[in-house]
């Protein structure tokens, strides 16, 4: 599982909805989703939501996410996670 910051739309990080996002220290779910796919996760989930979006708004993101990477989800408030133990490694 990848947990990865995801406070801008694409859009908004360019510049194109609102000031540009570059260089503010958050990322996009479109990033989030790249690298969940490059670093070959299982579960993508999504956190540091913008406080200007609403809950539409964050199922969007999770939705556009999800069309880049499906295993994608959206951090919810109060949401648990129970991951299980890691396999063990055998050296030979």
């Amino acid at each position: 599982m990848l947990i990865h910051d995801a406070q801008y739309t694409p859009e908004e990080y360019r510049g194109e909805d609102g000031p540009s996002r570059q260089g503010w220290g958050h990322s996009t779910f479109e990033t989030a989703a790249q690298l969940a796919r490059a670093a070959g996760v299982g579960r993508l989930l999504l956190f540091h939501h913008d406080p200007s979006h609403d809950d539409q708004a964050v199922a969007q993101i999770e939705a556009r996410a999800r069309w880049l990477f499906p295993a994608s989800e959206a951090a919810k408030e109060g949401q648990t996670l129970e991951l299980g133990a890691a396999p063990e490694t055998r050296v030979a």
